[in-house]
């Protein structure tokens, strides 16, 4: 059951997280397993969140500029820069690296309960 449940954990659902988390500890007896998994998808979304600071206000000017060329403009123009290729690629970039983190240490963590069993 463990191993079924971090094989669901996914760096990009947070659903259901404190449950998984909350049996995965109960039933190795590791608060560091669920401690180092909470931090690492804390980690993600500060990760996307400092993204979407630091990117989202230019992709969103940058999406602007080009509804205004095809006649779209005005003060209730609130473009969501979330669907621009240049976003869906810094997203993809993260969860990658982020995801490969989660391989890596779901990998080490099952590696260390098959030998305590």
């Amino acid at each position: 059951l463990v191993f079924y449940l971090f094989d669901l954990l996914d760096i990009t659902c947070i659903e259901g997280l404190d449950k998984s988390l909350y049996v995965i500890q109960h039933l190795t007896s590791d608060t560091d397993t669920a401690e180092n998994i909470s931090s690492l998808f804390a980690e993600y979304q500060v990760a996307v969140q400092r993204a979407r600071d630091e990117k989202g206000g230019a992709l969103k000017e940058a999406k602007r500029s080009v509804l205004e060329r095809i006649g779209i403009a005005g003060s209730a123009v609130d473009p969501a820069f979330e669907s621009t290729e240049e976003w869906l690629a810094i997203q993809q970039s993260l969860d990658i690296e982020y995801q490969e983190h989660l391989v890596a240490l779901k990998g080490s963590l099952k590696i260390d309960h098959a030998q305590a069993d």
